[in-house]
């Protein structure tokens, strides 16, 4: 049976193949919170601080624009003195250094008056919801001291 251009079925399978062509691709999920307003991100942060980077984060505090070519979700842990704020959000094509990949990775920076961040990328949905990277990147930077001050001592 073939369709005729004129039938009711015909017209509802055109509109179906069109719609479906004009769905949006999935793109990157983070979860987009503050510790400073939402607590709860500190840690483990629950469900409803998950969003489609795509959409961005439109209820809440911690209201967030979208970022439709995200890459990168971003986790970002920042010690002043006995403050510990954590950020999590997604990241675009600018917050990926040029020939450089998405790939996971963190890296640390000391500021003046004692401000210590750690900053952690990943490219999975959902990845910047634990701190193994923020772990794994402290026991990095503690096992390269040891081996730079064993080195300097027995040198």
């Amino acid at each position: 049976m073939l369709l005729q251009p004129n039938s009711l079925l015909f017209t509802v399978c055109s509109l179906v193949a069109v719609a479906s062509l004009l769905t949006p691709a999935s793109g990157l999920s983070c979860y987009i919170c503050d510790s400073l307003t939402e607590p709860d991100c500190l840690q483990n942060p629950p469900d409803d601080l998950k969003a489609d980077c795509a959409v961005g984060r439109q209820l809440g505090k911690n209201r967030r624009p979208p970022v439709p070519d995200a890459q990168v979700c971003w986790t970002q842990r920042q010690e002043v003195g006995d403050t510990n704020v954590v950020v999590r959000h997604c990241g675009g094509k600018a917050s990926v250094e040029e020939g450089d990949s998405a790939e996971d990775s963190c890296y640390d920076r000391v500021g003046s008056k004692g401000v210590r961040a750690t900053y952690c990328r990943c490219s999975k949905d959902f990845c910047n919801a634990a701190s193994r990277s923020v772990e794994a990147s402290m026991l990095t930077a503690l096992l390269t001291a040891l081996l730079v001050s064993g080195r300097l001592l027995f040198n």
